[in-house]
């Protein structure tokens, strides 16, 4: 049973907390100074949340629980309001007829939430609250059907990683988003991604100019599988690793069920069938292993006469290390192509394997005892000697076999505090373009209120902030600890959003510390009552091999208490869309953000009561 004086003590403690977070005028001023006016009421809660953040309150929640009173834990949307609210229902309990039935208290999350919602990303669309974003492949600069698919089975904005490709590309990208948009009646946003100071792995030096062609067999050594050999007339970086360069007009004569015979660089006599021909090239299946190099010649008998064709030039194989736990991996400041470990004939090593990174500067921040990550964190290690050469990390975190580490995979620091630009000489490059076509702009690698204020200012020098979305990406520790003063500077701006880039975040904050930094990021966010992106590794599984894991459909539904979930490409995307699309639309009703809600209890559907209807129990 509660006690009078019990009441009086919470009515008390309250008090004390409104007092706490009535912020004085000319300091809320102050921080309020560059903010939009649409933001100035969402900006203030903001401000409100996080002093009344700063102390403990779960006993506090658990009284008001215990008297059935709401226990704060959904107010960071109107903190002030919700406390004045339980200040007066705690009153009414000691006075039971002092009811304020003429008093009227304004909430203001559902407009401002779901309006700045829609600026950003546009009308809610697809029968859902919850926007799907999809990072579009190369192939969509040249293939409008993918993009049609994509929008028929649910996605409301698209993404360009500008990380890869070019300005040529992301435009024909655009382009076919707009025929297809026009075409089906849609409206689609475009946001692009800044790269940002992204530290990645340097050169690894060039493996041999030659690809090795190898079916399956089975356990009787019997071929279980053909192996591909894909001709075409010229090479392209992303063309598959079975893809060779051949003559275009000797290409043009080949037809399906062809034999082709091979003189590989063993000197094997070989031959392999077509399989399908197009304008990208000539598939071949091949039953036997081939080895092939510049210099190999292709023969085809066609009317009695033999024609041939051989290699010009071809790559080298894109190499890599093979890194195993407690190996030694030196980071070195020379840009020099890295290299495995070596061992002489008799076994001993000679050399770690060394590597070095697109900031070599960043190791001058570095010190023994700090944790580095390689490639999202599947590689793992802590820096155990520091020299003039480099750092040299102690490897904990790889696969029982080894795991391959190759150019170009992300690096990251966690312990290190690294004083590095937040624009790149490459953003700057690409911004021109980016605010030209783009309707939102996604900000990499953003770590402090000053690095919003550098890039606000050189986007201003493209465009008006009034006429383009922001949405700032937080991927590092020192961007989490910074949060509300991020959104704060950010909220300059009036459309803008923040993204749990959950990939490198996950990485930098640690495994067991990321659950309740999301939900942290999501609860300052629901204060400042601006638009959250649910982004990386989403449906990944499915995106990239056709099926998903339960993990990841449990995580799929996580994403309810964002306001839009990103999916990254891969060769299922459409069938990711799609998924995604059912789990938001029929989940929506048990989940608003972060609140469970009571439908009416229904079953599953079978044939029977799917043609009937009658899916629902009659209680």
């Amino acid at each position: 049973m509660i006690k009078y004086l019990e009441i009086e003590q919470l009515i008390s403690k309250v008090k004390a907390l409104l007092k706490k977070i009535d912020i004085p005028k000319d300091e809320l001023e102050a921080r309020l100074y560059n903010i939009h006016p649409k933001h100035n009421e969402s900006a203030e809660n903001l401000i409100q949340y996080i002093a009344f953040r700063s102390e403990d309150h779960t006993e506090l929640q658990r009284w008001l629980n215990r008297i059935g009173m709401s226990r704060l834990a959904h107010a960071e949307s109107h903190i002030k309001t919700s406390l004045e609210l339980t200040k007066t229902h705690l009153e009414n309990l000691i006075e039971a007829n002092s009811f304020h039935d003429s008093e009227e208290i304004k909430i203001n999350e559902v407009r401002n939430h779901d309006c700045i919602t829609s600026e950003l990303f546009g009308p809610e669309a697809n029968d859902r609250r919850v926007r799907i974003m999809v990072t579009l492949p190369r192939e969509a600069a040249f293939d409008i059907k993918l993009i049609e698919k994509l929008i028929n089975n649910g996605t409301d904005c698209f993404r360009i990683n500008c990380a890869h490709d070019d300005p040529s590309i992301w435009k024909r990208m655009i382009h076919n988003i707009e025929k297809a948009s026009q075409k089906l009646k849609k409206n689609l946003k475009v946001a692009m991604d800044l790269a940002g100071p992204k530290i990645r792995t340097g050169p690894i030096k060039i493996g041999a100019k030659v690809r090795k062609i190898i079916p399956k067999r089975d356990d009787m050594g019997f071929v279980s599988k053909p192996s591909f050999l894909l001709l075409v007339p010229k090479l392209f970086e992303d063309s598959p690793k079975y893809a060779v360069p051949l003559d275009i007009e000797w290409l043009s004569n080949l037809n399906i069920g062809d034999v082709i015979e091979v003189i590989d660089n063993r000197g094997k006599e070989r031959k392999m069938k077509v399989a399908n021909t197009s304008i990208g090239g000539v598939l071949c299946h091949c039953f036997d292993s081939i080895f092939v190099t510049e210099g190999t010649k292709f023969f085809i008998f066609k009317n009695g006469q033999k024609y041939s064709a051989k290699i010009e030039k071809l790559p080298a194989l894109e190499n890599h290390l093979l890194i195993h736990k407690k190996d030694f991996l030196r980071l070195s400041y020379d840009q020099v192509p890295g290299e495995s470990k070596l061992y002489n004939s008799e076994g001993a090593l000679l050399q770690d394997a060394h590597i070095s990174c697109t900031y070599p500067e960043v190791l001058n921040y570095v010190e023994p005892g700090h944790l580095v990550f390689f490639d999202d964190g599947k590689i793992g290690g802590k820096v155990v000697e520091k020299n003039k050469e480099g750092v040299s990390v102690q490897v904990f975190k790889a696969k029982h076999k080894g795991s391959k580490l190759k150019s170009d995979k992300g690096i990251n620091f966690p312990d290190s505090h690294l004083p590095i630009e937040s624009i790149s000489d490459k953003d700057l490059e690409d911004l021109g373009f980016v605010t030209k076509h783009a309707d939102i702009i996604n900000l990499s690698f953003i770590n402090n209120a000053n690095d919003v204020e550098a890039y606000f200012q050189k986007i201003s020098e493209h465009t008006s902030l009034e006429k383009i979305g922001i949405i700032i990406k937080i991927e590092t520790r020192e961007a989490f600890n910074n949060l509300s003063d991020i959104i704060l500077s950010a909220m300059q701006a009036p459309k803008i959003g923040i993204m749990i880039a959950r990939g490198d975040l996950a990485v930098e904050v640690g495994w067991d510390d990321i659950g309740w930094v999301q939900r942290e990021i999501l609860g300052i966010c629901n204060a400042a009552q601006i638009p959250v992106v649910w982004a990386t590794q989403v449906l990944e599984n499915l995106a990239k091999k056709g099926l998903p894991s339960r993990s990841e459909i449990t995580d799929a539904t996580q994403s309810l208490k964002a306001e839009c979930v990103m999916l990254n490409k891969g060769l299922y995307i459409n069938e990711a869309v799609s998924l995604l699309h059912k789990i938001l639309y029929r989940l929506e009703k048990y989940q608003s953000k972060s609140e469970s809600m009571l439908p009416k209890l229904s079953k599953l559907n079978t044939p029977e009561s799917a043609k009937s209807g009658n899916a629902v129990l009659n209680h």
